[in-house]
């Protein structure tokens, strides 16, 4: 079964940045082709969204240290 991704900027950026976060848990654990995928993903949201994931969070935590979570575990590919 095919999910359908809503066409909002909201949706898009929810969907790159979970299978940028599921990327880097499984580059963690083993390397791989996953560092191809973080760069795809992580290029077609600068096209969009003019910033990679780490630098908007790093915006959002501004003054906090950064805590790095390891969401892998909790994702499914998805359709990433």
């Amino acid at each position: 079964m095919t999910t359908v991704l809503p066409f909002t900027e909201d949706a898009i950026k929810e969907y790159l940045d979970q299978c940028i976060r599921f990327w880097i848990g499984r580059f963690r654990k083993e390397n791989g082709p996953a560092i191809y995928y973080i760069d795809a993903y992580e290029s077609t949201r600068i096209s969009i969204f003019g910033k990679t994931l780490k630098e908007e969070e790093e915006e959002r935590e501004e003054g906090m240290s950064e805590n790095v979570v390891d969401e892998s575990e909790n994702l499914d590919e998805g359709g990433c």
